[in-house]
Formats: structure tokens, C-alpha cells, sequence
């Protein structure tokens, strides 16, 4: 590691200070021997004091680009926990979702970018636990667990942190502001993993965390390609998990989270569920794999000997999935139906607001308008505050200040806008040296801008200007009403 310049190597302030303490003991007289003590103690303190910053620089200089965001790291974390929180192993060793955001947030641009539980293990998690010799959740600050998860280390970290925020979102906490989890990768104490297994699986700290009266459920963190039921622990915590339910009526069972949100609330993608129920269909659980065949082996015996075996587990996994496609799907229909009734209270809007402009513009051109009032009867004054309410209606329908849910929609905000501008639509158009012409079913292609008014009516303006272009495109969208609901049509821009 190259130095940095201008600033002198330890071993050269060292030689430097040597070769003064040197030139002062042969150049200057003799001294008193009291003189030549405080000297020498001088000389000693200056010199330890030297090595000691010499070792400091030297070691800060050998350290790596990685390690150095590792004493950054746990700096920052040493200000809000100022020791390692030793707990027993278990359900006492939970994280909340925010600290796992927090270190996926601060290596996440440099490091961990798109890559997988594996890194993350042993080149974050371990090197920041080394000094303490303790688990990830006892260097930030334990909490009890409310939440088993149950993921594959093949799993993008990314994905993995987005699951857990998500689910944190949904399912709120019964004991604090946050859900805790139990993660192995964190819960666990890495430096002793035997201990932590220990020689009985139901006693290693899987089972306890899992099996804890704190626990209310299993996040299963699930991917389009279904990762973690080809592994043998998640295996063996899906079995648990199995078995609990069907005497804990207060435990939740599986809830399979995805980076697009929680399967079993219906808030993941519609395509993400399918691809994972696809994924699930032809997976057997007996295929799982382990690193370790004695694990393969112990975890196997005991779903053997479970009531109903492997089919047991196969089946309460392709239920749990069928329960949550059944609940997207049901979202799904329900948010359908919501952004239909808002484009139909829309277009309605619209309808009405064209309408009745387009009729003023055709009396205004046939000689017969009435200056003080217009065709729904308002008075010249009481025409801005019937539009605006107009619109104000709309937007309130609609649950936003616009909607932009469809590309033909109108942006209300700007609709306001236009409406305070002009006591009349029309004399927008006039302004701009816009003309209007009966053209009976036909739509004019002509001028730089035609847009059509209804069936009859439409408005073809010369050399307009920003203003009066922005009222032509945005105030008059052809709706035509077709069949069982509303069938909005594109302006036609010529």
C-alpha cells in the first residue's frame, strides 16, 4: 500500500529522532548529572511516544480499502451500543429490519452490490465480530424474536433485504415499533457454529428460536426460482413450522415474503406469485440439499418420522401457496376494480366539462351567445367556481391532487390552472387566433393543432401560443361513451 506523500514513514521519524538525540549528546558540554537524567527522560518518553504513533500509522496504513469501512462501521455502531450485548443463543438474538437496512445500506454501493448471503457472511459479518467473538445481533443490540426467517444463502443480499423491509411494512409489531428476526447468518455466533447446532437438532438454536412462545411465525424469503426449498434446513424449518401450527392456533404458520411484498396479503406482484407457484409445483422437498450429509441425514429422519412424512410437508407448502395466490388475486380484482371506477368518474368529469364548453363555442360562433351566461345557466362570474368544484370533485373521487393512471387522463393541478385563467374557454381560443367550424361527423385534419370536440365540433388553431395549446390538449379529450362503460379517446393532435 503506497503511503501517503508528503507525510514521513515511522521508521524515518524514528531514524530522524535518533540522529538528534545523537547530535545533542556529542555536540553539546558536559552537563550535571541531574541535567543529563531530565534529559535522558525526555529522550525515553520521546521515543516511546514516537514508536507508539509509528505502529498506529504503520497499521492504518496496511489496512485494506474493506477494512477501513469496517472500522467505520463499527465506529458508527459503537455510538449507539458501546459494547457487545452477550445473550444467550436463541430467541433472545433477533434483529430488527431497520439494522439489517442499516448494514446493507452503508456496504451495500462498494461491496455487497448484487451479491449473495455467501459474501456477506465472511467478508462483513465476521470481520466485524472477530474482536468480540460474538453474533452479528449481540454487536448491534439484540431483541427478542417475533419472526423465524426461513431464506436460501444463494439469495441476492439485495433481494433479501428488500423482502424483510417489506414484510417489516405489512406485518406490524405486537411488542414494538418493528418486527425482530431471527436470521442464522446474524442470530447465530459464526465463531462457535458447533455449539450453536449442537449434537440434538431440536435443541440447536433453530429449534429454540423457532419453538419460543415470542415466535409468531415463519418469513419464508422466496424467490421466482423457490431457493430455499432445495435446502435442507429450510427443509427442516418448514417441518417445524408444520408441526407447530396444528396446536398453536395463535401462530401464523408460513408467510412467504417476496421482494415485491408478502405473498399470503396479496401484495406482491401478480407475476412474481405466478412464477413462484410455478416454481413450487415441481419441487419435492425429499430433493433438498445440504452441505453436510450428517445434516441431510438428521433432518431427514425426523420428517420421516412426522405423521404423514414427506407428502405431509409437500402438501402444507403448495397449500400455504395456494392460500396466497388465491389472496394476490383477490387484491388484484379489488385494486382493478377501484382504478376503473376512478377512470369512469373521470371520463364523466370530462364529458360534462367538454360538453358544455363545446356548446359555447358553437353559439359564440353562430352569433347567439349570451355574454352573461353560459349553456348550463351560470353567470359569467359563477363559471370559474363551477369548474374548479368540478375539478376539485375529481380529485378528491380520485384520492389524489391528479391522476395519472392512464396517458389520456387529465392532470387536475393544471386543469385548476387553466380554469382560474380564463373566465371562458373560448377566449383562451380567441386569444390565440383559434377559429371553430361545424364539421358535422368529420374531424378536420387541418392547422397546426385540430382536436375534436365530441362527434361535432372541433378547433383549429393558428400560430397559438404555450398557454392556449396547453388548454386545447389538456381541457378538450374526446370521451365517447361505448357499451357497458366509459371508452376514453386521445385528442386528435393534427
Amino acid at each position: 500500500v503506497h503511503m501517503p506523500p508528503m507525510i514521513p514513514s515511522p521508521i524515518g521519524i524514528v531514524l530522524g529522532l535518533l540522529l538528534a538525540v545523537i547530535s545533542f549528546l556529542i555536540f553539546q558540554p558536559a552537563r550535571p548529572a541531574d541535567d543529563m537524567a531530565v534529559v535522558a527522560l525526555a529522550i525515553g518518553l520521546s521515543l516511546a511516544a514516537t514508536a507508539s504513533f509509528a505502529r498506529r500509522c504503520s497499521k492504518e496504513w496496511r489496512m485494506t480499502p474493506i477494512e477501513k469501512m469496517h472500522a467505520a462501521f463499527c465506529s458508527k455502531i459503537r455510538q449507539e451500543v458501546p459494547c457487545a450485548q452477550r445473550t444467550e443463543r436463541g430467541p433472545m438474538r433477533a434483529i430488527t429490519a431497520s439494522q439489517l437496512q442499516e448494514l446493507f445500506s452503508f456496504y451495500s454501493h462498494d461491496y455487497i452490490k448484487q451479491r449473495t448471503m455467501h459474501y456477506v457472511h465472511h467478508n462483513i459479518v465476521k470481520p466485524l465480530t472477530a474482536e468480540d467473538r460474538v453474533s452479528y445481533a449481540e454487536f448491534v443490540g439484540p431483541r427478542r424474536v417475533e419472526w423465524f426467517v426461513s431464506h436460501c444463502w444463494a439469495t441476492q443480499f439485495a433481494e433479501f433485504v428488500e423482502s424483510i423491509s417489506r414484510h417489516s411494512q405489512e406485518v406490524p409489531s405486537e411488542v414494538e415499533f418493528e418486527c425482530s428476526y431471527w436470521i442464522c447468518t446474524f442470530s447465530m455466533n459464526q465463531w462457535i457454529l458447533e455449539e450453536e447446532i449442537g449434537v440434538d437438532i431440536k435443541e440447536s438454536s433453530f429449534s429454540l428460536a423457532l419453538h419460543s412462545e415470542s415466535c409468531r411465525g415463519t418469513a419464508m424469503v422466496i424467490d421466482e426460482r423457490a431457493l430455499p426449498l432445495s435446502r435442507v434446513w429450510c427443509l427442516y424449518e418448514i417441518m417445524a413450522t408444520y408441526e407447530r401450527s396444528k396446536w398453536d392456533n395463535r401462530f401464523a404458520g408460513v408467510l412467504l415474503c417476496s421482494s415485491s411484498g408478502v405473498l399470503n396479503k396479496g401484495s406482491a406482484s401478480m407475476d412474481v406469485a405466478i412464477k413462484i407457484a410455478s416454481a413450487v409445483m415441481t419441487i419435492n422437498l425429499q430433493n433438498a440439499g445440504a452441505s453436510r450429509q450428517a445434516d441431510k441425514d438428521a433432518i431427514f429422519g425426523l420428517v420421516r418420522n412426522i405423521e404423514g412424512g414427506f407428502q405431509a410437508v409437500n402438501g402444507f407448502v403448495r397449500t400455504a401457496l395456494q392460500e396466497s395466490l388465491w389472496e394476490v388475486h383477490q387484491v388484484f380484482n379489488r385494486r382493478f376494480g377501484d382504478f376503473m371506477k376512478n377512470m369512469q368518474g373521470q371520463a364523466a368529469m370530462l364529458r360534462r366539462l367538454t360538453t358544455g364548453w363545446c356548446t359555447g363555442l358553437s353559439e359564440r360562433s353562430s352569433g347567439s351567445h349570451d355574454p352573461q351566461r353560459d349553456t348550463d345557466g351560470f353567470e359569467e362570474d359563477e363559471w370559474h367556481d363551477a369548474m374548479l368544484q368540478e375539478v376539485s370533485a375529481a380529485s378528491r373521487h380520485s384520492g389524489s391532487p391528479s391522476t395519472k393512471n392512464s396517458e389520456h387522463m387529465v392532470a387536475l393541478p393544471e386543469m385548476e390552472e387553466l380554469v382560474g385563467q380564463a373566465a371562458d374557454p373560448a377566449d383562451v381560443l380567441e386569444g390565440a387566433g383559434g377559429t371553430t367550424e361545424d364539421c358535422g361527423d368529420d374531424v378536420p385534419r387541418v392547422g397546426a393543432a385540430t382536436t375534436t370536440f365530441g362527434s361535432r365540433w372541433a378547433v383549429t388553431l393558428k400560430d397559438q401560443d404555450d398557454a392556449a395549446k396547453r388548454a386545447v390538449v389538456m381541457l378538450t379529450k374526446e370521451v365517447v361513451e361505448s357499451g357497458d362503460g366509459i371508452d376514453p379517446q386521445p385528442a386528435v393532435i393534427g
